[in-house]
């Protein structure tokens, strides 16, 4: 009978076992068992919250800091060690540990060495670069020759992007251990990646210095031909096309956009040479009719061709351009803007263009929109900034309205109201404190000044403003130069004026002679007596520190 282990009788009858084992009552399950294990102190996972009741707990707390500072240290070094050998998992215990061992305060300065070199390995395999290289600096404090603090500090600053600092700690570490392979490794690795990244750099460099210069030498080309150009800010150029120097020739060849606004169609122009006509591009472009032009009208003999003309002031026109003309002489004109690296040609059939007409007529209505819209804000805030060709137009509507408000009769009135707006302000401030301010001068009611380019389009920039108000510049300067004066010179204002009036200055670059015109027409225009003007002085003395008369910026103003 073969011997299959099971208990049989004499007569080969299988003998029955004890059958399936029950589990008693008192036996722990797997999880009962776990969770009565971290009951006890000795195999907690963490601390409860009344661990400062439990003796022992207490106990073991204190069990770990039993003994001098040096075995406390060197046992908190052990258990991190032990940690730190189990694997990644336990990296950040062994932290712990090592931290635990410093905060001692041991004073076995090799102890302290290890624990710091230590925790820097924990910290390097975290990513905290900066934390490793306080931990090696501590190191190398107590032990300059400590190859790890080097070789840790080194793997540090190379994740750091710091080459040479991190190929200086590898040297100085080959110093001590001229064979140590580790060391010897990292420093070629380091040392290939920063040349590699050098490399790189001295490319980019270079790439950028070229750029910069084919950008100086285009500037000076376009500043040679007189050439204006401006930037539109924040505008991305969506084709690839620049401008460009061919620097044997010296000729440029500018990307160009011929527009074709009855049909929203355009053709671009990658590389336009300044020495071309544009009848020439046009019987390119024109060679065969355009999908959009099944009837062939669009012709060199047959269209129109405009550019948009631009003055300092951002005033937009149209300029007719002959066939036989040569796109420099169209770029080189003093009307004419090469906004963004882009040169622009509008191009319309000869015989009568809806979108001439309609183009012209807006034109006219945007400016004058333009200019009661200026015209308005001048009125109610007695100055305004604004680009110099607005001023400058303004300056002759703002005397008119003015005329009309000292003239104060019905017909005035419906004039000023047909042209302003805001009537409810304006009108009353018109006909009322302007038309008596005004009402012994015979003209001149405005004055412009400049305040130099606006940054972008390098536009001129003025401020005009309404003369012999309560924040008058020019009465501002003058009234600072007598309070100057007086403080001087003993005296008071009135003294001064009688007495020395052509002596009377201010900032650099005022005369005397005009400050001592300008004196008197202060005193007539306003019905002044010397002791006027010493009142207005002496609130200016008050007023110092105040806030400077404020200037309604309408440069952004439109229709």
């Amino acid at each position: 009978m073969a011997d299959d282990g099971i208990q049989r009788t004499k007569t080969g009858i299988p003998l029955p076992g004890p059958g399936k084992l029950t589990r008693p009552e008192w036996a722990l399950n797997e999880n009962s068992f776990l969770k009565e294990m971290d009951s006890v102190p000795l195999f907690m996972n963490s601390l409860p919250e009344d661990a400062a009741d439990n003796p022992l707990i207490q106990a073991l707390q204190d069990l770990a800091y039993d003994g001098t500072p040096e075995e406390v240290a060197e046992n908190f070094k052990n258990q991190g060690n032990d940690c730190f050998k189990k694997g990644k998992k336990f990296y950040k215990d062994a932290l712990v540990f090592y931290t635990n061992g410093l905060d001692v305060f041991c004073k076995d300065a090799k102890l302290n060495e290890t624990l710091y070199v230590n925790r820097a390995a924990c910290n390097l395999h975290f990513g905290n670069y900066r934390k490793v290289l306080t931990d090696c600096a501590h190191a190398l404090k107590l032990n300059p020759k400590n190859v790890k603090a080097l070789f840790r500090s080194a793997k540090a600053l190379y994740a750091l992007e710091m080459y040479p600092e991190a190929i200086d700690c590898c040297e100085h570490a080959l110093l001590i251990e001229p064979d140590n392979q580790p060391v010897i490794a990292e420093k070629a690795k380091i040392k290939e990646e920063f040349d590699h990244k050098e490399k790189i750099k001295r490319e980019k460099e270079e790439r950028e210095r070229k750029i910069r210069e084919k950008k100086m030498k285009i500037e000076a080309a376009l500043e040679k031909r007189k050439i204006r150009t401006a930037a539109t800010p924040g505008f991305k150029p969506d084709h690839p096309h620049e401008i460009q120097l061919d620097e044997d020739s010296d000729q440029l060849t500018i990307p160009t956009f011929f527009l074709y606004p009855e049909h929203n169609e355009s053709d671009l122009i990658q590389a336009f040479n300044e020495q071309d006509t544009i009848g020439e591009q046009l019987s390119e472009i024109f060679y065969e009719p355009a999908p959009w032009d099944p009837e062939h009208k669009y012709r060199p003999e047959t269209v129109q061709i405009y550019f948009e003309t631009e003055d300092n002031g951002g005033n937009i026109g149209l300029l007719k351009v002959g066939l036989n003309v040569k796109f420099l002489t169209v770029l080189a004109h003093s009307k004419h803007v090469l906004r963004d690296g882009l040169a622009r040609f509008i191009v319309v059939p000869k015989e009568d263009s809806q979108w001439k007409k309609d183009w012209l007529a807006k034109t006219m209505s945007h400016r004058k929109s333009l200019l009661r819209n200026l015209a308005t804000q001048l009125i109610q805030h007695d100055r305004i900034k604004t680009t110099l060709p607005k001023a400058r137009a303004l300056k002759a509507i703002a005397d008119q309205m003015i005329t009309l408000g000292k003239r104060g009769d019905l017909h005035a009135k419906t004039q000023a109201a047909a042209f302003l707006r805001e009537h409810e302000t304006t009108l009353p401030k018109l006909f009322g404190p302007l038309a008596e301010r005004f009402k012994r001068r015979k003209g001149g009611y405005t004055r412009i000044h400049k305040l130099g380019n606006r940054f972008g389009d390098n536009a001129p920039v003025a401020v005009i403003e309404l003369i012999d108000g309560p924040g008058d510049l020019k009465n501002q300067m003058l009234f600072k130069a007598l309070e100057r004066q007086e403080k001087t010179k003993e005296g008071s204002i009135k003294e001064i004026v009688e007495e020395n009036l052509k002596k009377v200055t201010t900032t650099p670059g005022f005369k005397s002679k005009s400050l001592a015109r300008h004196v008197p027409k202060i005193l007539t225009s306003n019905k002044w007596e010397l002791s006027d003007l010493e009142n207005k002085v002496k609130e200016l003395s008050i007023r110092r520190n105040e806030a400077k008369p404020e200037v309604f910026d309408a440069t952004s103003t439109k229709a």
